[in-house]
């Protein structure tokens, strides 16, 4: 099983009141690595702005998990 949760899940994040749809997994933003880059759900990406990059250690909840039915490279 991958370390990450699947592109299309639901999360949210210790702190935080919003719910966030995971765009992505293993990313670099400004030379710092997280986890996951995800957008508020449900308006998903509108602008980058609305994006936040977070690790496994942030998410306080799993709402929904994502289509686990392909294969990691």
């Amino acid at each position: 099983m991958s370390k990450y949760l699947p592109i299309g899940s639901i999360v949210q994040i210790k702190n935080k009141k919003e719910k966030y749809i995971i765009l992505g997994t293993n990313i670099i933003s400004n030379k710092k690595k997280y986890d996951y880059i995800a957008a508020y759900y449900p308006f998903g990406f509108v602008i980058e702005i609305n994006c936040i990059n977070f690790n496994n250690a942030d998410i306080s909840s799993i709402c929904f998990l994502g289509d686990i039915n392909y294969k990691e490279d």
